[in-house]
């Protein structure tokens, strides 16, 4: 008996501290930027014509610069700002290189000598001159094979942009913001780079309230005679806003593909690392219908190397249901695509219509895996209303 009440009260010791250390966790990460709201300088604060490098002199905590004609000004105001003054970024001409960045030696975030994940987001509207069709955030380490970069467009309203990258392993890293091409122009506000390595969700607009006109870092696919559409829904399981997915047209097939994912934005990952990956749902329409997850892997080359989870979920009609799995990724694997498609109970893709929302990957700690699995409370797929 009294071996018993021992080994309980073991597994009740883990259980506690397993729960105490994740409840640490999941919470907002520190802003590694330094002056990310562009509220450290005056009003009107703004850098000089023609070519220009400036490391912290004119933009405190940035690398301002414009080299080989680009044209490029940087002007600190409130007219660019979301929440007080932000950074307003111009560009005249398609030659040369402008940027907003850090990719300087003294300027650079210091950050753990090892592979760890970053999530870098910025709010982003139209700037006054011109506009911008393309808005590129990028990541940058001195292992420029781990160099990563994506491409938005932003309207006239604010939206909330970012990206995924994996570090190098060296002790410091740069992300930079620009606009490509001949006459450009955006405001920035609020740019925002934490360690998303463990306890931080690493979706971007996961759930779906960076917009309140589409689903930025999101993608709606529909090839080989499919139909349908993605939209906002306000009827949402929290916050204002969830993903409405209809798919109108699919009888299956290898031809034919359609459903909602983040392909363009993938998600970078640490091979060997445990995610959670969650999700809430809710069906539109009274139907014999699964809403399928779907998590793909790809390599650093962005090859794709096989399904990480392919698994069918069927909430009912009346409320949100949220659904939990746990995945292991494989060594070989450095991103990943999250995609939801709509089938029959079989399987195979077909019509229907679900909303989704409040869409979260987290990394999840060696430690708390093993304490979870001691305890016997570690569930590969939880359901819960």
């Amino acid at each position: 008996m009294t071996d018993t009440m021992a080994v309980c009260r073991r597994a009740a010791v883990l259980i506690a501290a397993c729960v105490a250390l994740r409840a640490g966790l999941v919470q907002a990460q520190p802003n590694l930027l330094s002056n990310g709201d562009f509220e450290a300088d005056a009003e009107g604060v703004t850098t000089p014509g023609g070519d220009f490098g400036a490391p912290g002199t004119i933009v405190s905590g940035w690398r301002v610069f414009s080299v080989g004609g680009a044209g490029g000004q940087m002007t600190v105001t409130a007219a660019a700002g979301r929440t007080g003054k932000g950074l307003e970024v111009i560009r005249q001409n398609a030659s040369g290189d402008s940027a907003v960045d850090l990719d300087d030696p003294g300027m650079r975030v210091v950050i753990p000598a090892e592979p760890r994940v970053y999530k870098f987001t910025v709010d982003a509207r139209d700037g006054g001159p011109y506009g911008t069709p393309l808005l590129n955030l990028g990541a940058q380490f001195q292992n420029n094979a781990f160099n990563r970069g994506h491409g938005f467009d932003p309207g006239a309203e604010w939206q909330t942009f970012g990206m995924t990258a994996r570090s190098d392993g060296n002790s410091a890293m740069s992300v930079r913001m620009d606009v490509g091409g001949a006459g450009r122009s955006v405001h920035l506000d609020n740019a925002r780079l934490v360690d998303a390595t463990y306890g931080v969700n690493r979706m971007i607009n996961g759930g779906f309230e960076n917009s309140s006109t589409g689903l930025p870092n999101w993608r709606f696919f529909s090839v080989g005679g499919t139909a349908g559409s993605v939209a906002l829904s306000d009827d949402a399981a929290s916050g204002s806003n969830a993903a409405l997915l209809s798919v109108t047209a699919d009888a299956g097939g290898t031809d034919r593909d359609i459903g909602l994912d983040i392909d363009l934005f993938r998600m970078a990952v640490l091979g060997g690392e445990e995610l959670e990956v969650s999700f809430a749902s809710k069906k539109v329409a009274l139907n014999d219908t699964r809403i399928r997850l779907e998590i793909a892997g790809f390599n650093a080359a962005g090859t794709y190397t096989g399904s990480l989870v392919s698994l069918m979920f069927d909430p009912g009609m009346d409320a949100y249901e949220t659904f939990l799995v746990n995945t292991t990724v494989p060594d070989h694997v450095a991103f990943v695509n999250v995609a939801f498609r709509v089938t029959t109970p079989g399987g195979v893709r077909t019509s229907g219509a679900y909303l989704i929302d409040d869409v979260s990957v987290i990394g999840i700690p060696e430690p708390v895996s093993l304490l979870l699995l001691a305890a016997g409370g570690l569930a590969f797929v939880k359901r819960r209303r």
